[in-house]
């Protein structure tokens, strides 16, 4: 699992929100982060670069939860590809 983690890369981008609410868009930062030399996470930061900042790092075992949180059926490593294909698509 450790290897899915490490084959996840990285992403840039900029989340848009709708037209019709009035907020600045965000730019996010998402790469796999090697914690310790076994425990690897899923770092996401976020900016507007005004007055939002976020920071989170989900483990192994937050991906799991929100695998079944967004009802993915699958491995692991099959959503670590469906999330990153989310992320780099733009939208």
């Amino acid at each position: 699992m450790a290897m899915a983690m490490d084959a996840f890369g990285s992403v840039f981008g900029e989340a848009k929100p709708p037209v019709t609410i009035r907020m600045r868009p965000v730019l996010f930062h998402a790469h796999a982060h090697a914690h310790t030399d076994d425990v690897s996470q899923l770092r996401l930061l976020a900016t507007d670069l005004h007055s939002l900042a976020w920071d989170r790092s989900l483990s192994l075992s937050d991906i799991d939860d929100l695998r079944d949180d967004v009802g993915i059926g699958g491995s692991c490593s099959d959503f670590l590809d469906y999330l990153k294909s989310c992320l780099s698509s733009g939208e």
